[in-house]
């Protein structure tokens, strides 16, 4: 990631390449007005790609944690009651309110180049990666507690604007330094802002300008333990996916209120079909499957394996998946339509797959068979072949009209006996 000894390196190389090309601006002498306009594309084009690297960069982290606070939502949504999320960090590239418009990159550019730049946002915060994310977060009932790590800021400490060229001057250098001074005021101030927004929309609270860490885990960690959960059935049916805002009030004059400001009202997925939809959940299951990834609670399941055997080659596992966590949606002709994806994948010590099965139930029900189904479980089954080893098995289900992922560990031992019996 960009460190700030890179941010000022782009910064002065951008201040030196505009200076060198300048008209009459360059080594004794003077350089040509036409060498000055020939050599200005080269110029604009190296700035353009110094601000893209930047871009990329950000964009980059700004996926990362949203996958990562996808992934910590998935598998703590079984665990009943408020969770309570303390993050500690020294930037926060996301926000999760309605009111937060991203810079745009071009316009930003276009206005004063890559030193007038502050700080770029992707304009894909307000994509609905951004809206799953709280959504999630909501669903999991997990409050974040944003806390900056860097204490109390001295903006302008650690600017080095001393690696000018022979073509520079004081007072350029000078220049440089002071918009290197309101870059890191501006990008102090978007993350405390980012930081107040994503504790004001999960109910948490945001610490930063102090340096006493261990106060503010304290005051998190107090403040999470003391909780009211409620809850109300919206009116408003139409899932567009909008922002729509909550208001709680307490009739004890003086009492300061900390909850969730609002939700996104996201789209149900089994309202979108395609092949985009297709690959997104394939992609959410791949990811929630890789050994690394923690297992995921929304949808929960109990397994029985059992290793080869004189009569079978395979390990078989049968599921009973909780229907409670199945989305069953209804067709046309009144009937329950439910679509899952199972997965079993054999993980070996070194993390490498060694052996995987998948299987589909997708089928349409009547209501008194969806009924007895809700009373009890959903059964699947499956095979699965592998050579003998220690294992990790790892199973798991997707359920496609609500994109809810559950996942389960089990240890798997197949000895050269058991592969071989028949």
């Amino acid at each position: 990631m960009t460190s700030e000894q890179d941010r000022e390196a782009d910064e002065i190389t951008a201040s030196n390449l505009q200076v060198n090309v300048g008209p009459g601006v360059g080594p004794p002498g003077g350089m040509p007005a036409s060498s000055s306009m020939m050599l200005a594309p080269v110029v604009q084009g190296i700035q353009k790609a110094l601000l893209s690297e930047q871009n990329y960069q950000q964009t980059l982290r700004m996926e990362m944690t949203l996958a990562a606070l996808q992934s910590l939502a998935r598998a703590l949504s079984a665990y009943p009651r408020r969770k309570n999320l303390l993050w500690l960090s020294a930037e926060f590239p996301i926000r999760f309110g309605p009111n937060f418009a991203p810079t745009n990159t071009v316009s930003d550019q276009a206005r004063g180049g890559l030193l007038n730049s502050t700080r770029t946002q992707d304009v894909r915060v307000e994509a609905p990666p951004i809206q799953e994310t709280a959504a999630l977060l909501t669903a999991s009932q997990i409050a974040v507690y944003p806390i900056d790590i860097r204490g109390t800021i001295s903006t302008g400490t650690g600017i080095d604007a001393g690696q000018g060229n022979i073509y520079g001057s004081i007072g350029r250098l000078s220049d440089t330094r002071d918009h290197m001074e309101q870059r890191q005021i501006t990008m102090e101030w978007d993350d405390h802002e980012a930081m107040s927004d994503i504790a004001r929309e999960t109910g948490g609270k945001a610490f930063y300008g102090s340096n006493d860490i261990k106060a503010a885990l304290t005051a998190s960690m107090d403040e999470g333990e003391n909780y009211y959960t409620l809850a109300y059935t919206p009116e408003n049916r139409k899932w567009d996916g909008k922002y729509r805002k909550l208001e709680v009030k307490s009739t004890q004059g003086g009492a300061k209120l900390t909850y969730r400001r609002g939700y996104y009202a996201v789209a149900n997925p089994d309202a979108v079909k395609g092949k985009v939809i297709d690959d997104q959940i394939a992609l959410l299951f791949a990811t929630a499957m890789h050994p690394e990834a923690q297992t995921s609670t929304m949808v929960l399941l109990k397994v029985q394996v059992l290793p080869p055997d004189a009569t079978h080659k395979t390990v078989r596992i049968d599921y009973a998946i909780n229907p409670q966590d199945v989305t069953f949606a209804d067709t046309p002709d009144k009937l329950k339509h439910v679509a899952l994806d199972l997965m079993a994948v054999a993980w070996d010590k070194d993390g490498k797959s060694s052996g995987e099965s998948s299987d589909k139930i997708d089928t349409s029900v009547s209501l008194s068979s969806y009924q007895n189904a809700m009373h009890s479980y959903i059964p699947a089954h499956q095979e699965l072949e592998v050579r003998p080893g220690n294992y990790t098995l790892r199973l798991g289900v997707v359920d496609r009209n609500s994109r809810r992922i559950g996942t389960v560990d089990v240890p798997l031992t197949v000895t050269a006996e058991q592969a071989q019996a028949r």
